[in-house]
């Protein structure tokens, strides 16, 4: 009820707010949740990285991270059942416009991030579908929970432009939801954490039936590098294309591991 109630006081405002990005188009709502129910949930999560994964890739990323949303406390179960209740999806449609929006009750390539110093996400599109590669993803839901977070602690996320050359930033600031789209096109990474402090987000991907393009697609996740990154540049296309053929003649797709049993 918190969370609908956000929506409604709000709702011209952010449906505004979507249509005015330069970029990709995301909105911003801060006070997400009560400040008694942030902090809670803040003082429950992992905070020396216990039951969570570690996963890096070479000049990609670095994080930690964990779907299985039973080894945490409760209140981290029901944020997340929370966000993909279908009251709340019909609020998250009216302000983007994006109907018959799907939730993925597995928590794909979503759920608890923590990012230690000087771990990192480079500038990337994600995985265009769910699991089963029969519905697209459209949105991105990141929730973040970190006190008293400054730019300059980095770990921040980043909004690039269609060619990867400009960016906005947007602070991970606590009690902080962002709703980003994406397609093809949505470029986006997470500045190097600069903070001693963890670096907090939980995230959950939101879906359709339907192409946003009106007509099938499918890309892996993509990486790029910064503007100043030319290696990595060339690397990144080379590696894209040879994941992109791999997943497409072999049916290969990063995360199966992560699948969950069906309750």
């Amino acid at each position: 009820q918190q969370i609908i109630n956000v929506f409604d006081k709000n709702s011209q405002k952010l449906a505004s707010s979507w249509n005015e990005s330069d970029f990709t188009k995301f909105l911003i709502i801060d006070n997400f949740l009560t400040s008694d129910q942030a902090k809670y949930i803040y003082n429950k999560l992992p905070n020396s990285g216990e039951k969570l994964r570690s996963t890096s890739f070479f000049l990609k990323s670095k994080k930690m991270s964990s779907i299985k949303l039973d080894n945490f406390d409760l209140s981290i179960k029901n944020f997340f059942l929370s966000l993909q209740d279908n009251n709340i999806l019909n609020k998250i449609s009216d302000v983007t416009n994006i109907k018959n929006l799907e939730a993925d009750k597995s928590l794909y390539a979503g759920g608890i991030t923590m990012m230690l110093k000087n771990y990192f996400l480079n500038p990337h599109i994600d995985n265009s579908h769910n699991f089963k590669r029969n519905a697209y993803r459209r949105l991105n839901l990141l929730f973040y929970l970190n006190p008293d977070w400054r730019y300059e602690d980095g770990g921040n996320l980043e909004i690039w432009d269609n060619n990867v050359m400009q960016s906005e930033t947007i602070l991970s600031k606590f009690n902080r939801l962002v709703i980003m789209e994406t397609n093809n096109k949505s470029w986006h990474s997470v500045s190097k954490v600069l903070s001693d402090n963890p670096r907090y987000c939980l995230s959950v991907y939101l879906y359709t039936k339907d192409s946003p393009l009106e007509k099938h697609y499918y890309h892996v996740t993509s990486f790029y590098g910064r503007p100043e990154e030319k290696f990595k540049r060339l690397y990144y296309k080379f590696d894209n294309f040879l994941r992109q053929q791999l997943a497409k003649n072999f049916n290969v797709s990063r995360g199966k591991k992560y699948k969950r049993k069906k309750d």
